[in-house]
């Protein structure tokens, strides 16, 4: 699971940076900069003292269908658990 974690990490490491310390341009969309400023975006000392809020945020987009369920339970496997996620069985389908 650490694996895939760090996979997804050095995938979208400009996003997860963009999200955590809530950047205004760098970031968005996993670019290295974007035309206009960020809807989350906010100064860099804000965005610094409030990154343990906008890391459980991350968890929270994750499961609201910003990327698939299963990957969402991957990374954040205790997030999973406290809430009740199961993952979805493809074999189902």
């Amino acid at each position: 699971m650490l694996k895939k974690k760090l996979i997804y990490l050095v995938a979208t490491w400009k996003m997860v940076t963009h999200l955590l310390l809530r950047t205004k341009r760098f970031g968005v969309n996993n670019q290295l900069w974007a035309e206009r400023d960020s809807l989350f975006g906010t100064s860099w000392l804000t965005g610094w003292s409030q990154a343990v809020k906008s890391y459980k945020m991350m968890q929270i987009r994750a499961f609201s269908g910003f990327i698939p369920l299963n990957e969402a339970i991957e990374l954040f496997p205790a997030h999973a658990r406290k809430h009740g996620y199961r993952p979805i069985d493809k074999q189902k389908e």
